[in-house]
């Protein structure tokens, strides 16, 4: 997928581009806490360093989010094996509550199911994140297990609630 739209959504490549406003949204605590990847405080290192992994490594498919053309946070997934894909995504806290995560989900989980053999994705939240938790609700994920996930801003592993949604619920809800 190169670029998808849905009126004021864009969805395109990651690039270094992308560092000044990676580093404005992910270096508040409100988003970092609730993403286990990104570290606090957030520096342009972290950006930089972590756009090249994805440019080297296979595994990882990411796109920006962009609002009315402003940089709102980022989306992906990646290929936890062959049968599955695993859904990330994090907005700036100025872009929450406007359905940005759930209607560029849908794009990717789209996206995701044309072209990778997949039979299902897998999605988790840290147990504190309700609006995550309404994000893949709304998606037709269904609650799998409690897990134990990394945290890099808190320091330590915390407590998530993993989803599942399988090809077939994905392709029924969007026949519907």
């Amino acid at each position: 997928m190169h670029q998808a739209r849905e009126d004021s959504l864009r969805l395109r490549p990651i690039s270094l581009f992308d560092v000044p406003m990676i580093v404005e949204h992910a270096n508040d605590w409100e988003v970092a806490s609730m993403v286990s990847r990104l570290p606090f405080p957030y520096e342009p290192r972290h950006a930089e360093d972590w756009i090249h992994e994805i440019e080297r490594n296979c595994r990882e498919v990411v796109w920006a989010i962009e609002s009315e053309g402003y940089f709102a946070g980022c989306i992906g997934y990646n290929r936890s094996s062959v049968t599955h894909g695993e859904l990330g995504y994090w907005l700036g806290q100025a872009f929450w509550g406007r359905g940005l995560a759930t209607r560029a989900s849908w794009q990717i989980l789209a996206h995701g199911f044309a072209t990778e053999p997949f039979k299902f994705f897998t999605a988790c939240h840290f147990t504190d994140n309700e609006r995550s938790k309404k994000v893949l609700l709304r998606l037709g994920f269904q609650p799998n297990d409690i897990i134990t996930c990394p945290s890099m801003a808190r320091g330590g592993p915390a407590e998530a609630q993993r989803y599942i949604l399988s090809r077939q619920s994905f392709e029924q809800m969007t026949n519907n």
